[in-house]
């Protein structure tokens, strides 16, 4: 009998295994800036393109800045 080897291995390193780092900042920064956190931010700037998303907090939080 042949014995399988493993040869690569992957490991989803989203969720309970990893702190979340990015969650606390981005909602620091929303609320220094008076605005809410809430699902539809997250949905608006996790996973999106650094433009998009500055894009969305810009016009979400009402404040001046740059895309990028």
């Amino acid at each position: 009998m042949k014995t399988a080897r493993l040869k690569a291995a992957a490991v989803d390193l989203d969720g309970v295994l990893v702190a979340d780092t990015f969650s606390p900042v981005i909602k620091l920064m929303v609320e220094s800036r008076g605005g809410t956190y809430d699902r539809e931010i997250e949905s608006h700037v996790f996973s999106q393109n650094r433009q998009d998303a500055a894009r969305y907090l810009i016009g979400r939080l009402g404040v001046k800045a740059s895309e990028s």
